[in-house]
């Protein structure tokens, strides 16, 4: 499956994701419009469901939280993560094993 939404970044790769707080359950959902969905339970409030998502993309992709890092998005809903150092090979298989798990 191709992955519009990683892109090659200096320290390792760039995820953009388009985030829906409030949810039901946190997941990672697929693409919509380029862009990775994902779903938190936390509400958009003081950076929670902000740190929720970094959470989830780190889960989900073997990182540490700490190396999820958002870039971009702080109080939008279309938000950019640094995946520091993670290639963009790995992360497109990872991704791919993720939507097979869905």
């Amino acid at each position: 499956m191709e992955w519009p939404c990683l892109r090659e970044h200096p320290e390792g790769c760039l995820l953009q994701v388009r985030l829906l707080p409030n949810a039901s359950r946190s997941a990672l959902e697929g693409l919509r419009e380029g862009r990775l969905t994902a779903r938190v339970q936390a509400p958009p409030v003081e950076g929670k469901a902000n740190q929720a998502l970094c959470r989830v993309v780190a889960d989900a992709l073997g990182l540490r939280p700490a190396d999820v890092i958002l870039l971009r998005g702080e109080r939008s809903r279309q938000k950019d993560l640094l995946l520091r150092g993670m290639n963009l090979d790995l992360a497109r298989a990872r991704l791919s094993a993720v939507a097979r798990d869905a």
